[in-house]
């Protein structure tokens, strides 16, 4: 068998993609569970093996970074961050053969799934929120996960704000499948998609979901060239919130003083970590880590993604991503080359705003759920414009062909 050639057919690695798919939106020891068997099954299919060696710089950089997370938290005693930086390793495996190997169409497929699953996920957080079902026990795991949430659902992730951006992510799907579609009837399913999903956003109490859901409304529809509706629905929902404030049904309104000062002295206890630990952070999870030794409570990360990533891999790890994050603005710079790809280019940079606003305030996207479904649907782009790339390429030989045939007649 040549090196790096799959035993598999495609039709058998989409259905483990989707039963992996599938898993996200159980809670997150399945996910895990069903990740572990997957991997298995397409290492010793022989489908992961060439993804283990770099094909390009983008690569070896990435793999650097994990290599250098892994270091870091080894030499900084740093157990979870260890644990998790293993973790990453299989995820980066898994991810480098997906981003390979996915074909375009299957960004679909994942959407369509993600918006029936939100749904039976809204009903169960229907169940949890008026106390027919119990929030999940995790405590068989650990009693450290044993925390309530009292007033907050948080479904089968874990955390309500999980649980929030998840919910961020279904109402963006649910605008671009609106715009995909000209059947009036899947409309409609989208726009009730959608207000269910917004619904479920006050009762996971998360406020930061209000802010990213401006900016992704504006975003979506000045990429796809609605530019006056985009301001439009920025004011129609900046009004709604307005009103639930004056109204009292935002959540946890009375409690945001409380909540602002709780993530001031998160950030200042982060800034004191990066002070001391400037130039190689103390590997994933620094902040945790850290609690011990500087005596603050402890918190799985820093509740903001820019404090969080130089507390965990200093200004020299950091600078490992400069490369990634600019062939991820190269990649949408291209894809704004096509205008076939204009709603797609939507939904990608429209998930990137989830991350990078919701960051402001938290580092929801550190999460096996939150962040498998993102690189599910982001990591579809490469193909999908690599596909465009050779669709234009063919048409403009056939018409040259023509051209040249008409010429010569």
């Amino acid at each position: 068998m040549p090196f790096g050639e799959s035993t598999l057919p495609w039709s058998v690695q989409s259905l483990l993609l989707t039963i992996l798919l599938i898993s996200l939106f159980f809670p997150f020891y399945i996910t895990l569970i069903v990740l572990a068997v997957i991997f298995i099954i397409l290492a010793f299919s022989n489908t992961l093996t060439a993804t283990f060696l770099p094909q390009n710089s983008l690569q070896t950089v990435l793999w650097l970074a994990l290599f250098y997370s892994f270091v870091i938290a080894v030499v900084s005693i740093n157990f979870l961050g260890t644990i998790a930086a293993i973790g990453l390793f299989f995820a980066m495996a898994l991810f480098s053969y997906y981003v390979k190997n996915v074909r375009p169409e299957f960004l679909e497929d994942i959407v369509n799934l993600s918006l029936v699953a939100s749904f039976v996920v809204f009903l169960f957080a229907m169940m949890e929120h008026f106390n027919v079902i119990a929030e999940w026990d995790y405590t068989f795991i650990s009693q450290m996960m044993a925390e309530e949430h009292p007033e907050r659902v948080e479904a089968t992730f874990f955390n309500p704000n999980y649980y929030a951006m998840m919910l961020e992510f279904f109402i963006t799907f649910s605008m671009y499948k609106f715009f995909h579609t000209t059947s009036w009837s899947k409309r409609i399913t989208c726009i009730f998609l959608a207000l269910c999903n917004f619904v479920a956003v006050f009762y996971t109490g998360s406020r930061t979901t209000f802010l990213v859901l401006l900016a992704v409304l504006f975003v979506f529809f000045y990429i796809i060239g609605y530019k006056k509706q985009a301001i439009g629905s920025v004011v129609v929902l900046f009004s709604l919130i307005g009103i639930a404030m004056a109204t009292g049904l935002f959540p946890r309104f009375d409690s945001i003083g409380w909540g602002l000062e709780d993530r001031v002295e998160i950030w200042l206890n982060a800034l004191r970590g990066i002070k001391d630990h400037i130039w190689f952070g103390q590997g994933i999870m620094s902040y945790g880590h850290l609690a011990s030794f500087y005596g603050y409570p402890f918190k799985t990360h820093a509740h903001n993604l820019l404090l969080d990533t130089l507390l965990n891999f200093g200004l020299i790890g950091s600078s490992l991503l400069i490369l990634p994050l600019y062939r991820v603005a190269e990649l949408l710079n291209a894809m704004r080359q096509y205008p076939q790809l204009r709603l797609k280019l939507a939904l990608y940079c429209s998930l990137i705003t989830c991350i990078l606003v919701h960051g402001l305030t938290d580092v929801t996207i550190m999460w096996v759920q939150t962040a498998g479904l993102f690189f599910f649907v982001f990591l579809t782009a490469p193909n999908t414009l690599k596909k465009a790339e050779i669709e234009e390429a063919t048409s403009s030989a056939m018409l040259a062909s023509l051209e040249h045939q008409s010429y010569y007649k």
